[in-house]
């Protein structure tokens, strides 16, 4: 049975190791047919050379590679200091993705969140969102409110300013419904506005869709991810982690690269879950290298 949920994540070439991670662990882990939407936001490897990397892992399930060019417009890649930020087109990018989807509901990821368990994208928790709803008043930076220009946004389209938006962290499940209807919206110059310095596609998300009707709920979240040393990347927490209810995902940023750990644990962990050693070094190598190649 094909699944009503598709699987998307926007990469970038110094992604390039952990995206074939994760791609494998999809392949891995996700038991029943699925659609993998991977949008490529820069240009400095092709399509076909990611077509090439990513498309062995995918024996189970369809694999649709998608240039960040092809759902936007050049006129937001130029060279721009603010338009050029890869951060704003990437949350534009998994918006924009809804006009090619076909099913319900879409899982959004990052290139970091690898699947550890089986699991079936109809029988995911979370109906919506991540389970992390906050207080959307009380977020702020260096004292200021981010992100204001929401606030204009509701006033001039009559929507409705909710009090609380879901946090924004990946597995993120959305409505494709939804998202056509926030993208029916004049909603880019939120993105690209010379005086915003923080955007999130899933804040927005979330305040269209409680407009429409959706409660946000809170919930055990299914991704842990390693940031730095706050928590150590050793077998044992990882095996800790495994147990913890509704665990579907973990995530290794590649600041946890930046840190020279040995990464011996990590792998012999995914080892012991299922996946294929060999696999997994070579992923982390090249995640490793383009990780220092991208610092120089």
């Amino acid at each position: 049975m094909l699944n009503n949920i598709d699987l998307v994540t926007v990469t970038y070439s110094q992604d390039r190791g952990i995206q074939m991670l994760q791609s494998y662990s999809v392949n891995l882990m996700v038991t029943e047919p699925c659609n993998h939407y991977v949008i490529v936001e820069d240009n400095n490897i092709s399509i076909e050379e990611w077509h090439a990397l990513l498309s062995p892992y995918y024996t189970q399930h369809t694999l649709h590679l998608i240039s960040g060019r092809e759902l936007l417009s050049e006129e937001y890649y130029i060279n721009d200091s603010h338009i050029k930020n890869g951060w704003h087109r990437s949350a534009v990018l998994k918006l924009l993705i809804a006009e090619k989807i076909q099913s319900d509901k879409y899982l959004i990821l990052d290139s970091k969140n690898i699947f550890i368990c089986k699991q079936i994208l109809n029988n995911w928790r979370l109906l919506e969102g991540n389970g992390l709803p906050v207080d959307r008043t009380k977020r702020t930076y260096n004292g200021k409110p981010i992100w204001p220009e929401v606030d204009d946004f509701c006033i001039k389209n009559s929507i409705r300013k909710p009090d609380k938006v879901y946090d924004s962290a990946t597995p993120f499940m959305m409505f494709t419904d939804v998202v056509k209807k926030v993208i029916e919206f004049d909603f880019l110059p939120l993105f690209f506005n010379k005086k915003n310095w923080w955007s999130s596609e899933l804040y927005l998300y979330s305040v269209l869709s409680q407009h429409y009707g959706n409660n946000l709920k809170s919930d055990p979240v299914p991704n842990v991810t390693f940031w730095n040393t706050e928590r150590p990347l050793t077998k044992d927490v990882l095996t800790d982690i495994f147990t913890w209810p509704n665990m579907r995902t973990i995530g290794m940023h590649r600041d946890v690269l930046k840190l020279n750990i040995n990464l011996t644990e990590f792998t012999d962990f995914l080892a012991v879950i299922g996946f294929d050693k060999q696999i997994v070094e070579h992923t982390l190598t090249c995640y490793e290298k383009d990780t220092k190649n991208y610092e120089k």
